[in-house]
């Protein structure tokens, strides 16, 4: 990342975390368009703006790291988590969802539906401590070799599942 260009205001350190969620999409984003593929990673942000990288593969249990991620962002002075992940996604139906009720209550994951139920997508999800949220999801096309993102869909929702806040009770 090019530190140098992000404006970093240590009262106001919202709007920096922000700007840094913002290029690191973009990198992100580019280096999918490279590789075809993009490694999980956990920007781990303090007020001062300093930055540490943690690659999810620290922890190959899926629930494990979220719940050591959730913990070490608790009890440490880290105002900022930025996300960039590969991730299935279920697309909700209108009306009563036995699926949707299904993934949220834990019975299944998206990643064991059918092709035809789920979609990939790269996330790049930005959460601060003061309970700013911002997501973008980008639709993955694959043919082949070739993998493209479709256009970004935005979200200052905050997530639930396995993607809930690091910073209040999942």
């Amino acid at each position: 990342m090019d530190e140098q260009h992000l404006a970093w205001d240590e009262a106001a350190p919202g709007s920096g975390l922000r700007q840094m969620a913002t290029m690191l999409r973009a990198q992100a984003v580019q280096m999918f368009l490279n590789d075809k593929t993009h490694l999980e990673l956990f920007f781990l942000v303090n007020r001062r703006g300093e930055s540490r990288v943690v690659p999810a593969s620290v922890i190959p249990d899926r629930d494990q790291l979220m719940a050591a991620l959730r913990a070490h962002v608790r009890a440490n002075d880290i105002f900022g988590v930025i996300h960039i992940v590969e991730a299935w996604i279920y697309h909700r139906r209108q009306g009563p969802d036995h699926t949707f009720t299904q993934i949220m209550s834990g019975e299944i994951k998206v990643s064991e539906l059918r092709d035809s139920d789920r979609s990939e997508v790269l996330i790049v999800r930005m959460e601060s401590r003061d309970g700013d949220h911002l997501l973008w999801s980008m639709p993955i096309q694959r043919d082949g070799d070739k993998a493209t993102l479709g256009q970004p869909i935005e979200s200052n929702d905050p997530p639930g599942g396995r993607f809930a806040s690091f910073f209040s009770a999942a």
